[in-house]
């Protein structure tokens, strides 16, 4: 399955099951955000699904300021993983962006140092390491990362 073959949506209420198991997979044994904060992802309309096959295949959060947007969280299903889903979130947010939010010039989110791959798709979308945070994930540290839109 190509990434072309993905199904990217903005979640609805009802998809507040879907987003749990994924998260939960995603991020164990870590702290787990509350469905206050995926319920006002949901409204503000930042919280976005993919699907293959009609079934949940990733999520992504981000959050929107007045010069820059940043990825809050992004998860992948466990059966999905690999196979470009989360490229395809990523990839739907940075040109809803550039088409819809022109005073937004860039992009920023923190990744694990230790989380090599998702460090090397970020470089494959143009993300930059811009800085870090000690022990910004417990017990290891945080890289920011940096995308230009303009």
């Amino acid at each position: 399955m190509s990434c072309a073959d993905f199904a990217v949506f903005t979640a609805q209420r009802s998809c507040l099951g879907d987003v749990r198991k994924i998260e939960r997979y995603a991020f164990y044994p870590y702290l787990y955000k509350s469905d206050r904060y995926f319920k006002r992802k949901i409204c503000q309309g930042t919280l976005w699904l993919c699907s293959a096959d009609n079934e949940p295949a990733g999520y992504i959060c981000f959050q929107l300021h007045k010069r820059y947007a940043v990825i809050q969280d992004l998860a992948t299903a466990v059966n999905h993983r690999r196979k470009g889903v989360a490229e395809r979130l990523m990839k739907s947010v940075i040109s809803y962006l550039k088409n819809n939010f022109p005073g937004i010039v860039t992009v920023r989110l923190m990744v694990s140092v230790q989380n090599e791959e998702a460090r090397a798709l970020y470089e494959k979308l143009l993300f930059r390491p811009a800085g870090g945070k000690k022990r910004y994930y417990g017990n290891h540290d945080g890289v920011m990362m940096i995308r230009s839109l303009v």
